[in-house]
């Protein structure tokens, strides 16, 4: 069970090594805008009305999003793929 969590890192780690990962509260907005997101990870550790603004407008360009990934030293707060 805990080897599923350390493939979900290994696997966005080769989606930044391919410049296909976006993070960052504007750029992800600006992303799922563009319709240029296929999915979106929202961290925990966000303020309330950042994680209602991601999940608002994920909801609205009908983009799939999760909640719930805890920040690390290679993770960031939000990610999209």
């Amino acid at each position: 069970m805990s080897e599923q969590p350390d493939r979900l890192l290994q696997l966005l780690g080769i989606c930044m090594r391919a410049r296909q990962l976006v993070s960052g509260e504007e750029q992800v907005l600006k992303a799922i805008q563009q319709s240029k997101a296929k999915l979106v990870f929202i961290g925990q550790d966000i303020s309330p009305l950042t994680q209602k603004k991601l999940t608002d407008k994920s909801h609205f360009y009908k983009i799939p999003e999760t909640k719930g990934l805890h920040r690390g030293p290679t993770n960031p707060s939000n990610w999209i793929t």
